[in-house]
C-alpha cells in the first residue's frame, strides 16, 4: 500500500451535517452547558476532532454527538467552523471519519468505549494547578479549559505559595541531598 492510499484511507472526509444521524442507542448525554462549552471550544481553537460515523448506514454517528450539538448551534448562528489552522470548512460541512467496516457490535461498543475510557484517566493535580495558573496569568479564559466555577478557584487558590515561602535559588539552605543524582531537600528524610 503506497502513502497516498494510506492517507486517501484514513482521512477524515467532508459531509453535511445534516447527513448524519445522532445514534438512538447512545447511552451519553450532552446537558445543554456541556454543548456550550463544546461550541466555545469549537470556536476558540477550530474543530479538532472528526465525528466517527457509519456512512453507509445513513451517517449513523458513533462518536462525537455532543460536537454535532454544538455544530448545530454554530451553524444556526451563522458562525463559519473553522480548523486549528484557520481554513473555514465549507457551509454546514464537517470532517468525518468513516467506520463502515464495523460491526453493529463494534459500533455499540466503541460508542460507549470512546465516552468511558477519557473518565478513567486521572489528573497529576499538582501539574494542572501550575498549568491553569499559567494560562490564569496569562489572561487566558480559563472556562476554555472546561473547568469552571467553585472547583477552578479551589485550584487557583492552592497555587499561590504563602508569603514565607522562600523564593526558589541555590542559595537556599537544604538538610539532605540524593547520593545519586545530588537532589537536595528539606524535611524528613525518606
Amino acid at each position: 500500500m503506497s502513502k497516498e492510499q494510506y492517507d486517501q484511507g484514513v482521512s477524515a472526509k467532508l459531509v453535511s451535517i445534516d447527513d448524519l444521524t445522532p445514534n438512538p442507542q447512545n447511552a451519553r448525554k450532552h446537558p445543554a452547558s456541556q454543548v456550550a462549552s463544546i461550541r466555545a471550544s469549537i470556536s476558540e481553537y477550530g474543530f479538532t476532532n472528526p465525528i466517527l460515523a457509519d456512512i453507509d448506514d445513513g451517517g449513523l454517528i458513533v462518536a462525537g454527538h455532543g460536537r454535532r450539538l454544538a455544530l448545530l448551534e454554530l451553524f444556526a448562528a451563522g458562525e463559519a467552523v473553522r480548523l486549528p489552522n484557520g481554513r473555514t470548512l465549507p457551509d454546514r460541512m464537517v470532517p468525518v471519519i468513516d467506520c463502515a467496516g464495523w460491526t453493529e457490535g463494534q459500533r455499540r461498543a466503541y460508542t460507549i468505549a470512546d465516552n468511558r475510557l477519557a473518565e478513567t484517566s486521572t489528573w497529576d493535580k499538582g501539574l494542572l494547578k501550575v498549568e491553569l495558573a499559567f494560562l490564569n496569568d496569562e489572561g487566558f479564559d480559563l472556562d476554555l479549559t472546561g473547568f469552571e466555577g467553585k472547583a477552578l478557584d479551589k485550584m487557583l487558590a492552592e497555587t499561590t505559595p504563602p508569603d514565607e515561602f522562600p523564593e526558589y535559588g541555590d542559595d537556599i539552605e537544604t538538610d539532605h541531598q540524593c547520593p545519586r543524582c545530588g537532589y537536595r531537600w528539606s524535611g524528613k528524610a525518606g
